[in-house]
């Protein structure tokens, strides 16, 4: 069954909404989408459907039929109502799994790093170290943070608010994601299987960002596990079926112990 859903937060009692792809009784997946209204990973909620795995894709608060406004803080109190919801329904409730993009590996880490159901992790090219990533930016063209930015007012990124695409109003929402957010403060405290896929010519979020957190997870047991896909970037190209493939392989792997 594939339907598009709504349910009310358990958290801020807003009306949430996104799409489940349902097995009664299965292992579900809760997929958790980067930068707000980027849809780019519906071939992965597809592919993991039709392994036997089911997958919810959430739209945090302010996009699509979500009500209220996106924010970074927000969009993690989304995910962890949804991982409630999804405790709710007809699911192996100790095979819930979380996967993160890019901003969404900072919700989905936290949520996993505080929630003892979660059982598996997934990150792809996640972002580690906000001050890199605007760092990087401006070193690709002056001002590049912001015009990155100010993108989202002229339609540029589907589904986001403009009245969001304020500069200052960002640096404001990067600084409380810093300060109590960013995945290597969290990661050490799993005791999950976490899987890393990442592509070496990825300059969103280069390789220095899952660097950053194979070295706080060091110690973890079990131990993190990365794969680096040679010439693939940010979304995969090149490496994209090979990717979901292992994706696929270690929820089953991890869900077989």
């Amino acid at each position: 069954m594939i339907t598009d859903i709504t349910f009310t937060s358990s958290i801020s009692g807003k009306k949430l909404s996104g799409r489940l792809y349902f097995h009664e009784g299965a292992p579900i997946l809760l997929m958790c989408y980067g930068f707000p209204g980027d849809h780019r990973n519906v071939d992965i909620a597809e592919k993991v459907y039709a392994s036997g795995i089911s997958v919810f894709q959430l739209n945090y608060r302010g996009i699509e039929e979500s009500e209220g406004d996106f924010t970074f803080e927000g969009a993690i109190q989304d995910v962890q109502a949804a991982v409630d919801y999804l405790y709710s329904l007809n699911v192996d409730k100790k095979k819930i799994g979380l996967l993160g993009h890019c901003y969404s590996a900072i919700y989905t880490t936290y949520v996993a790093a505080n929630d003892p159901r979660v059982s598996a992790l997934v990150l792809l090219g996640p972002l580690v170290d906000l001050d890199g990533l605007i760092r990087d930016y401006n070193n690709m063209q002056p001002d590049g943070f912001n015009k990155f930015m100010e993108e989202s007012k002229h339609g540029a990124r589907e589904g986001f608010y403009g009245a969001r695409g304020d500069p200052e109003y960002w640096k404001k929402e990067h600084k409380v994601l810093k300060e109590k957010y960013e995945p290597d403060k969290w990661i050490g405290k799993l005791k999950i299987s976490v899987l890393i896929l990442q592509g070496s010519n990825d300059v969103d979020t280069p390789l220095y960002h899952s660097d950053e957190l194979m070295e706080a997870g060091k110690f973890l047991n079990p131990p993190l596990k990365r794969i680096i896909y040679e010439g693939a970037d940010h979304y995969f190209k090149g490496a994209r079926e090979k990717m979901i493939s292992d994706l696929i392989s270690f929820l089953k792997e991890t869900w077989s112990k």
